[in-house]
């Protein structure tokens, strides 16, 4: 009988810190997670702080040592922790900033916790352990922030905080023997083993998987949620859009829709054109900066009666009708002796028909979205429409639905 042996696979333990003038809610922190069942110990330190905060964390931690008593005095086994393990933002000048004093430091400071989060997020094999109990309000507020962009199932957040009688002392952690007295500012004298340690992990919402945000190294917090925004107002209102000439078959979500040939023909077209004419191909979906809708691969009617365009429009036709590829498609309506009414657009075009003639036949397209989607909402999003809001020579016209949701089979 073959056997196979299940080795469990260890995940690092990656602890992230937000700080500023408290160093204890890391040793604080440390411990609590250290005592629960199951122990967990740290296999990373990295603290984000002000220029202000290092050198408070760093003089009570390293320099003064009370990290490696602390890891001494439990046994546990030491971590590195050193200059590297810190973060810094840097202001506009290149300086560390020493505190977050208007909403440029503030949003300097939230750019580095994303990224930090982000590229802590994308390794493999590691399980993050953030605290937030440290620093100003907003850097807590960015973390979490972070986490729910970017965090995985495994992923944790706290908040640590200890007796009340013991905040604003020089508490670090519980001494694992012999009590110890601390004196408070008022002189009051407190015993370490009346402290209690008060670890809460806090829920957030894991939006990774769901919003897949594109590019998003080195973008700024506040670009990614804008990105985040667009996806999460585009996904649960549109559907995709299916076409398949060869099949004749033209879904938006699960609906089948029903249009004629030349209707879905130059419906394709429109929908191909938008694919192929996107003037912002480095956004990754089909929404200016501000979120508005983006028209910019619109045409004006005279570009879409270009020769290529019609010969397009004409292959359409011939696609439906043969259920073969264009090329072949072409040559069996020749052989045939049948007219692809399409392709005499282009001699039409002089006088104006071939317009006139591409308005009617989106008119009645929209009408027969409209009319089987009964839904005003949706079918704004799949109708064709003017970029000015109405018909004319000059506008262009597309279809809004995002690019990603377009689907030519």
């Amino acid at each position: 009988m073959n056997c196979t042996t299940l080795e469990t696979t260890h995940m690092a333990e990656i602890f992230i810190f937000v700080a500023g003038g408290s160093p204890q809610i890391i040793t604080e922190t440390i411990q609590a997670l250290a005592l629960q069942v199951p122990s967990i110990l740290p296999d990373e330190l990295h603290i984000i702080t002000t220029s202000e905060g290092k050198r408070i964390i760093k003089k009570a931690l390293l320099d003064d040592g009370r990290l490696s008593r602390f890891f001494a005095e439990f046994g546990f086994p030491p971590v590195a922790f050193n200059e590297a393990s810190f973060y810094l933002p840097t202001g506009v000048d290149g300086r560390e900033l020493s505190d977050l004093k208007s909403s440029g430091d503030n949003e300097t400071m939230g750019d580095l916790i994303t990224e930090f989060i982000r590229a802590q997020a994308d390794r493999t094999g590691v399980r993050l352990h953030c605290s937030l109990a440290g620093g100003r309000k907003t850097m807590s507020f960015y973390l979490g922030a972070a986490l729910e962009l970017f965090g995985r199932t495994q992923d944790k957040l706290y908040h640590v905080h200890i007796s009340p009688e013991f905040e604003g002392t020089n508490f670090y952690y519980r001494p694992k023997r012999n009590e110890k007295i601390l004196r408070t500012y008022d002189k009051a004298e407190l015993n370490t083993d009346d402290a209690a340690v008060f670890l809460s992990e806090l829920p957030f919402i894991r939006m990774r998987d769901k919003l897949q945000l594109k590019g998003v190294a080195g973008q700024s917090f506040s670009a990614l949620v804008r990105q985040g925004q667009i996806a999460l107002d585009t996904a649960p209102q549109q559907p995709k859009v299916r076409v398949n000439l060869k099949e004749d078959r033209f879904l938006i979500g699960e609906t089948p829709m029903e249009l004629t040939a030349t209707q879905l023909a130059i419906y394709t077209a429109f929908l191909k054109l938008k694919l192929d004419s996107c003037l912002f191909a480095q956004r990754p979906y089909c929404k200016d900066e501000e979120g508005a809708a983006c028209t910019g691969c619109f045409q004006n009617l005279d570009a879409l009666l270009q020769p290529e365009r019609v010969a397009e429009l004409a292959d359409n036709y011939a696609v439906i009708h043969t259920r073969k590829e264009p090329g072949e498609a072409r040559r069996i309506m020749e052989l045939r002796g049948e007219k692809n009414k399409m392709a005499g657009w282009l001699d039409d075009g002089k006088d104006g028909f071939c317009r006139r003639n591409l308005r009617t036949h989106t008119t009645k397209i929209n009408r027969a979205l409209r009319e089987q989607l009964n839904d005003a909402t949706l079918a704004s999003q799949f109708t064709i429409q003017s970029a000015q809001g109405r018909w004319s020579h000059f506008s262009g016209y597309g279809i809004l639905v995002d690019k990603n949701n377009i689907v030519l089979e």
